[in-house]
């Protein structure tokens, strides 16, 4: 003879877990909306920056301006944040900047080398560093790139 002594009757347990659940969904829904009630939902795009971003992001990515070409057997590819140093020339620069004043400080952290280049205008008004990769004569070394448009 088996013992009844504590078993539960399954359908009662499993009503009881699901309305326990219902109410803490519930509840937990109504907390959300309590709180997203209270929300400034504003959304304010700050563009004063724009155009310096740009500008930065294009020096360092991009293969017609400062960005490393590694040649591979399916072509060139562009190392994003790698900075070749015989491509840093004023010509090159103003072609990738155009009419936007600009200086440009790269500093070799293992070397503590610099080197500076700038269209020698007296007006720039945003400053950024960037930590990047330098590639000198297929040498990579850390450094950082100071970026003043």
């Amino acid at each position: 003879m088996k013992s009844k002594k504590g078993q539960v009757e399954a359908p009662g347990v499993m009503i009881y877990t699901l309305f326990v659940i219902n109410f803490l969904f519930l509840a937990g829904v109504l907390m959300v909306l309590d709180l997203a009630e209270d929300a400034d939902a504003s959304v304010d795009f700050l563009t004063e920056n724009l155009e310096h971003d740009v500008l930065s992001h294009r020096l360092i990515n991009s293969a017609d301006c400062l960005a490393y070409e590694e040649q591979t057997p399916a072509g060139y590819q562009v190392r994003a944040g790698i900075i070749d140093m015989g491509k840093l020339n004023k010509g090159r620069l103003d072609r990738c900047l155009g009419n936007t004043p600009y200086a440009i400080t790269i500093t070799d952290l293992e070397s503590q080398q610099t080197q500076a280049i700038s269209s020698g205008s007296p007006e720039l008004s945003i400053t950024d560093y960037y930590f990047i990769k330098i590639n000198q004569n297929t040498i990579q070394s850390n450094g950082v790139i100071k970026i003043e448009v």
